[in-house]
Order: C-alpha cells, then sequence, then structure tokens
C-alpha cells in the first residue's frame, strides 16, 4: 500500500482507534522521517498523543482531509520533549478547531459511546 501525499501539516482524522487515538479523532503530521531505508511519518493527536507510522499503517488508519495546516507546516521536530512542550503551549491547536460546546474529552466520550452502544445493539454480541 503507498500512503498519499503527505507533508508536515498534513491533516488526518483517525479510521480506526488505536494505542494512540480514537476513531474520528483528528491529527497532524509533524515530522517526515526515513526509518532502514522506508519512509515514515509521525502525526500528533487532538489528544496530544502521538506515533510513527509506516506507509502501510497510514493507509490502515488515516483519512487524509486534503488540507495543511499552514501553522504546523513549518515545524521542526527535535525530541518528544519539546513535542510535548509545544503541545502544551498550543503550538498544534490551529490543526485542532473546536465547536462552540465541544471539547476533546466530549468527544471522546461520545466516540466511547458510539462503540458500547454498537457492539450492545450488535447481533454477533448475542449469546446464543
Amino acid at each position: 500500500m503507498s500512503a498519499p501525499e503527505i507533508t508536515v501539516g498534513s491533516i488526518a482524522v483517525a479510521k480506526r482507534e488505536t494505542a494512540v487515538c480514537f476513531l474520528g479523532e483528528l491529527g497532524v503530521c509533524y515530522e517526515i522521517y526515513e526509518l532502514e531505508g522506508r519512509p515514515g511519518y509521525s502525526f500528533i493527536f487532538e489528544t496530544g498523543r502521538h506515533d510513527g507510522f509506516s506507509p502501510d499503517d497510514v493507509a490502515l488508519v488515516l483519512n487524509f482531509t486534503g488540507r495543511v495546516c499552514e501553522a504546523v507546516a513549518g515545524y521542526q521536530f527535535t525530541n518528544v520533549g519539546q513535542l510535548a512542550a509545544d503541545f502544551r503551549a498550543g503550538r498544534f491547536a490551529a490543526a485542532f478547531p473546536q465547536l462552540p460546546g465541544d471539547d476533546k474529552e466530549t468527544r471522546a466520550a461520545a466516540q466511547r459511546l458510539k462503540r458500547m452502544l454498537g457492539d450492545w445493539e450488535s447481533p454477533s454480541s448475542e449469546k446464543h
């Protein structure tokens, strides 16, 4: 599988939950790197969790919006400590616009509730 054209600042939406992102959570690319001769893409998500993705992982986990956040496009990654400090300082906030009355915790709770109800309503979860 090949990844779409990704640049620092590319915005994506998680199409599945992983250890670093919730289903539907926005992420922004903050670094493009090479590891053992293959490309890699580092993303930070709305909650501040972050990870690197291979092209196959990108295709499996992320849908791209076609948008690039110009406020992040010039970001120079140095280390995860600085990344965390930059996140807390709002360096990535422009990539994660919020609607009035919207917050990360509410959206995360809504996603968890949706999954729980989906599992509960699923015929495959019934015991026979």
